[in-house]
């Protein structure tokens, strides 16, 4: 009797222990494949180049699988934010041949031109975010630096000398804010997700299931907006969107 006693008096202290050190400390980290469908158009607003070029109809650009990866750590100090690091690939190929003119910079690609294009606007988000709840229901805010490392791509199958590369690595700043809702003793949670201003909105909407051994998965639907208005010589309207699935993995 005095075993029995003395280990569910152990496990009386450990199990709160437990659920105190996962309250204010904690990894949380996960990485899935991002199904996209890309629409819009782009204006080289440089010398030479003021031609609307449209994604699908001139560049015959699709959706394409991309992944993405990221890893928050959140910690008990009050005045100090918790930190998201988070990566998305974005990028689309297509080959086509052009069925009208078109002017990108300062070099024109004639109609019945062979072209390769490709859109690129991947980028790393650094988010800086406190949380103000904690418990079934939670709601972080925040601010995200986001740094694009991309470029917009047309180059001729024929004619080496008709190619043109915009390199598009503009840090645009946004607002942060995430709610979850845990369904209690499920595992089971839904949440949204966004970064966004005046040029950028971001929203991932999204349920989950982690498992008692920590691992888990999400699923979920994600639309990416970027509105610019000359910034690196560069005018666009582009969306990317589509379905989202992924592993996560909480520490």
């Amino acid at each position: 009797m005095k075993k029995h006693l003395l280990s569910l008096a152990f496990t009386g202290l450990l199990v709160p222990q437990m659920a105190v050190s996962d309250t204010i400390f904690g990894v949380y980290a996960g990485g899935g494949v991002w199904s996209t469908d890309v629409d819009g158009d782009f204006t080289f607003v440089g010398v030479g180049g003021n031609d609307e070029i449209d994604l699908s109809e001139d560049l015959d650009l699709e959706g394409e699988s991309n992944t993405v990866l990221y890893v928050a750590v959140e910690h008990p100090l009050p005045f100090i934010p918790n930190i998201k690091l988070q990566r998305s690939e974005m990028t689309s190929d297509s080959t086509t041949t052009l069925t009208e003119s078109i002017d990108f910079d300062d070099v024109t690609f004639p109609v019945n031109e062979v072209v390769n294009s490709t859109i690129d606007l991947s980028h790393t988000d650094a988010t800086l975010y406190y949380e103000l709840l904690d418990n079934w229901v939670s709601l972080d805010v925040g601010l995200t630096i986001r740094l694009f490392d991309g470029e917009i791509d047309i180059s001729s199958e024929s004619d080496p000398n008709l190619t043109d590369t915009l390199d598009i690595d503009a840090p645009i700043p946004m607002l942060y804010g995430k709610a979850r809702v845990d369904l209690p003793f499920s595992g089971f949670s839904v949440a949204a997700e966004i970064n966004t201003l005046k040029y950028v909105s971001d929203l991932t909407i999204k349920a989950a299931y982690e498992s008692p051994y920590r691992f888990g998965v999400e699923a979920g639907y994600r639309t990416f907006s970027l509105s610019l208005d000359d910034i690196d010589d560069l005018d666009t309207s582009l969306d990317f969107d589509g379905v989202y699935m992924g592993l996560t993995l909480h520490i």
